[in-house]
């Protein structure tokens, strides 16, 4: 099953899959989903996040859809800014993750659960060391994002 299907399922429907697979039911929703899509092995949607980084990074017509990515010298952390949540999830599935780099993101748009849950099980949002959240808000009720989960 794929992350955003598996992310669209309750934490009782996750461990009850985690059960019939042998698997550990404790942990946060993050957690589960992690250790469900690990279970799968090389999972379809991951070769498809390989094919679709490999034409965005040699230029192909993925990249175009990026946000651009900027390599800091003085920090040492590749910084993207998004100014949409499309921008983010397409990134999500199209970016190459390079595993030991660190990287920051700047949303400009309020960033909801949902969002915020995909990123963190994503590849990038496991190297992610920085996530800055500054949008403007159209109303004085921002929402809330319980990041317990």
């Amino acid at each position: 099953m794929s992350e955003p299907k598996l992310l669209n399922l309750t934490v009782p429907q996750l461990q009850e899959r985690l059960v019939a697979a042998g698997l550990s039911k404790t942990g946060r929703k993050v957690d589960l989903v992690t250790r469900l899509l690990q279970a799968q092995g090389p999972a379809e949607s991951a070769s498809t996040i390989e094919d679709k980084s490999t034409a965005a990074s040699a230029g192909g017509s993925a990249s175009k859809d990026l946000p651009p990515v900027y390599h800091n010298p003085k920090t040492r952390l590749v910084e993207i800014s998004f100014e949409s949540l499309e921008e983010l999830e397409k990134t999500i599935r199209i970016l190459e993750v390079e595993a030991g780099k660190r990287y920051s993101l700047t949303m400009e748009v309020p960033l909801t659960q949902a969002a915020l849950t995909m990123l963190a099980v994503s590849p990038l949002g496991r190297e992610l060391e920085v996530l800055y959240c500054c949008p403007e808000y159209e109303d004085s009720n921002p929402p809330v994002i319980d990041t317990s989960k």
